[in-house]
């Protein structure tokens, strides 16, 4: 019975990420975007502000892979370490866009996927009701 109940919900989470999986292209591309353009103003306002990028610190963006990658993290709301791009203003007000830019994405493809996981449910539960009503009908 464990197995059945897993089972349903399984696939009512197939059915919810195959409904929505177009809706989830705009979001997706929406944070890209953010990543690609806001990485690429922290690293030229670092570099303005500080100069070339010293090898031996640890504090700074050493590539532009770096600045996307600190991005990916500051954007999906999952931490900040406070140092990098906090020396200089600049650097300071793009990292508070950035945390804005989490705060009003992120939730988005969570929304989407939740949506269609209670149409799946339903539909699930509406098939599982017909076969339960038929059962019964066939005993009778």
């Amino acid at each position: 019975l464990k197995m059945q109940v897993s089972s349903v919900q399984t696939s009512v989470l197939i059915l919810a990420l195959h409904n929505s999986w177009r809706a989830l292209l705009v979001p997706c591309f929406a944070m890209f975007m953010m990543i690609s353009v806001l990485s690429a103003a922290m690293y030229l306002a670092e570099e303005q502000a500080l100069g070339p990028p010293d090898p031996d610190d640890e504090d700074r963006y050493q590539n532009a892979f770096d600045a996307m990658w600190a991005m990916f993290w500051i954007i999906s709301t999952m931490g900040y370490d406070g140092y990098i791009g906090s020396s200089h203003t600049p650097g300071k007000i793009i990292v508070v866009i950035s945390i804005m830019c989490g705060i009003l994405f992120t939730p988005m493809p969570i929304t989407i996927i939740g949506g269609a996981f209670c149409g799946g449910a339903a539909v699930v539960l509406a098939l599982a009701a017909l076969v339960y009503h038929r059962c019964r009908l066939d005993k009778t």
